[in-house]
């Protein structure tokens, strides 16, 4: 459950905030703040928020197309994305044609890609430990037609604190670098007949990321203190959805992760390990703009550390949203 709240604060800001709550609690998902009056295409944001990197991460689960995110989304930054607290300037360039550049920085606070700890034997780092850069782009089209291209990357701090005996206790810590860059593109074509039928949308993403970490303290051996650990995996989605009748709508996924799939260990050698890829398909029904029904049919072979896994999903989604819901981004 998601309840929002926003507001034109005055002439000069607006403000909103969703706190999300779930059958174990609640936390405050966004809380932002944006200037509405800078000049020259300019514009400053500010407090928790989702980045804008790529075309999904700064999207609220109710506004994805499937109902779960991609493979290389989930195993990079986790459910919630990159979500956190920081500032933004974003600058629309003069230009004919939709330019928008964006940066951005954060505390630095993933678990994923970007964890913090800051307690003995790792070092202090003072935030803000994390960039990030974007840039979206998007050609005049003719007619119902847009097209929107985007490339972005990051690069922060990281630490890790391990339990290599499995007794409960922490014995070995690294400390380092991690980043991701990569590259998203979207079309979209209204159709001129009513309630979505004949829309298309297509889109896709191509993720890399790299973790680059010393051992600054190993309990259990010692003589690998000071050694590297360097983690490499990249991935991709494509997916397209259709509006084949009024209200209905049909979409197929395709995702990969692992194309580049490889750890160096801190004794030299390196670890691979095969690709894995899901299949999803999804039939969705939206009565009115206030709610969709969903039916989709999952098909993955993963790679695991018991070998090659086949899974098969069903997910039946219902949502519905109560008040006022401003228009969404492109």
């Amino acid at each position: 459950l998601e309840l929002q709240v926003s507001a034109d604060v005055d002439p000069y800001f607006k403000g909103s905030a969703i706190a999300a709550v779930d059958l174990e609690g609640a936390e405050m998902e966004t809380a932002e703040i944006e200037t509405t009056c800078l000049p020259w295409g300019f514009k400053l944001r500010g407090g928790k928020f989702f980045s804008d990197f790529g075309y999904i991460n700064a999207q609220h689960s109710h506004q994805w197309d499937f109902v779960d995110q991609p493979l290389i989304y989930q195993a990079t930054l986790g459910a919630h994305g990159l979500n956190e607290k920081g500032v933004q300037a974003t600058w629309l360039a003069p230009t004919p044609f939709y330019c928008l550049a964006g940066t951005e920085v954060f505390q630095g606070e993933n678990e994923s890609m970007f964890a913090y700890h800051g307690e003995e034997p790792l070092p202090t780092h003072d935030g803000p430990r994390l960039g990030v850069g974007w840039l979206k782009c998007g050609p005049n089209l003719p007619g119902r037609h847009a097209l929107q291209f985007g490339t972005f990357l990051a690069a922060g701090n990281h630490q890790e604190a391990h339990d290599g005996d499995g007794d409960g206790l922490e014995d070995h810590w690294l400390d380092g670098d991690s980043g991701f860059w990569g590259g998203d593109a979207v079309y979209k074509y209204n159709a001129p007949q009513t309630h979505g039928e004949g829309d298309v949308i297509v889109q896709g993403e191509y993720f890399a990321r790299e973790r680059d970490l010393d051992i600054v303290a190993h309990d259990l051996e010692p003589g690998f203190i000071g050694s590297r650990r360097l983690d490499e995996q990249d991935g991709y989605y494509v997916q397209t959805v259709y509006g084949f009748l009024p209200r209905w709508r049909a979409g197929l996924r395709w995702d990969q992760i692992g194309l580049q799939n490889e750890t160096t260990l801190p004794d030299g050698s390196v670890v691979e390990a095969d690709a894995s890829d899901r299949m999803a398909a999804m039939v969705d029904f939206t009565p009115s703009e206030f709610s969709r029904l969903r039916l989709q049919f999952n098909q993955g072979n993963y790679e695991t550390a018991e070998g090659r896994e086949a899974v098969a999903e069903v997910f039946v989604q219902c949502m519905v949203s109560i008040g006022a819901h401003g228009a969404h981004k492109f």
